[in-house]
């Protein structure tokens, strides 16, 4: 389902992006980097709002967690919008091909490396867990009384640090 979404969201967002480029470019006679740069920024913030409400449904529990989460976005962007911003200069301006072509060939290039950025740096499920308490061991969940010793762990159970009770470093478990 959601790589379905983020395919239809993101040819609409090809298509913002292609759309502002090209009235940029054709119509204003607008040189086709600055054209570039101001297609990208339409474009960020068209798919920040489809992304976060529609392909990834995240829920940011403050406005702070809402600013870092659109930070990583831009961030994430200009990582692929400099990919887009250096082919064309490379690939238009150097070799001189057709800007009109190589931007429709990009913006194929860009939804990929967006779609793997998003998926890794942006809107990746939270990974606090509310914290376990009471009859069941801290590091697996299980009731107590199990053996508490190295070989009961599976594999991706191994937590990330120690709780103070048993000493915050793995040497006090042994």
């Amino acid at each position: 389902r959601e790589t379905v979404l983020y395919v239809l969201f993101g040819t609409l967002t090809a298509a913002v992006n292609l759309s502002v480029y090209f009235v940029l470019n054709w119509t204003f006679r607008v040189n086709y980097m600055v054209s570039n740069i101001s297609a990208w920024v339409a474009t960020v913030l068209f798919a920040y709002v489809t992304n976060k409400l529609f392909v990834f449904r995240t829920k940011s529990g403050s406005w702070k967690e809402l600013g870092r989460e659109f930070v990583r976005f831009v961030n994430s962007r200009i990582i692929s919008g400099g990919a887009d911003q250096a082919l064309m200069w490379l690939l238009v301006g150097m070799l001189h091909f057709n800007s009109s072509i190589i931007k429709v060939v990009n913006s194929g290039v860009v939804v990929a490396l967006n779609y793997i950025l998003s998926k890794l740096m942006i809107f990746k499920p939270r990974e606090d867990r509310p914290r376990k308490t009471g009859s069941t061991t801290w590091w697996s969940g299980r009731p107590k009384g199990r053996s508490r010793c190295f070989g009961s762990f599976s594999p991706g159970s191994v937590p990330r640090r120690i709780p103070r009770r048993h000493g915050g470093s793995w040497a006090a478990l042994w």
